[in-house]
């Protein structure tokens, strides 16, 4: 989570796209980011993500659900379920999907690191209990 954290405010992904490209599978430095940048920051930590990392949210064969879900560490969305700090949470968000970190849980509250935000790496709350956008979590601590 520090290391995610610690990039907050970066604009555009082609620093977290370009490793992606690098180290697993080649991406184009301005395609959609928010997956590479949750895996980036989970690899520089050195947290086992299923398949060392993963581009797409949910979409693609080797997508974060998929991945997560054949790790048997993707956790539907359940209202009295809590991720734990560096876990991911996968969304839906406006007509799209999206990966975002887990830095911080507060009783209802999911305060995350996202990628490509707005073009830009932010930290925002989510009520898990009211929110209508997460449909699971990707399981990186206690499972």
């Amino acid at each position: 989570v520090d290391t995610a954290m610690g990039e907050l405010g970066q604009t555009g992904g082609s620093k977290y796209n370009q490793w992606y490209a690098d180290n697993h599978n080649p991406i184009g430095k301005n395609d959609p980011w928010c997956a590479t940048f949750a895996s980036w920051a989970a690899n520089q930590a050195g947290v086992d993500v299923p398949g060392g990392a993963f581009a797409s949210t949910k979409v693609a064969k080797n997508s974060g659900v998929n991945l997560y879900t054949n790790a048997g560490r993707f956790i539907a969305w359940d209202p009295n379920v809590t991720p734990y700090p560096g876990d991911f949470i996968f969304m839906q968000v406006n007509g799209g999907y999206h990966t975002a970190m887990v830095a911080s849980v507060d009783g209802d509250i999911i305060t995350t690191i996202e990628g490509n935000w707005g073009n830009r790496v932010v930290s925002r709350n989510i009520n898990k209990r009211t929110t209508k956008s997460i449909y699971g979590y990707g399981k990186n601590n206690g499972y």
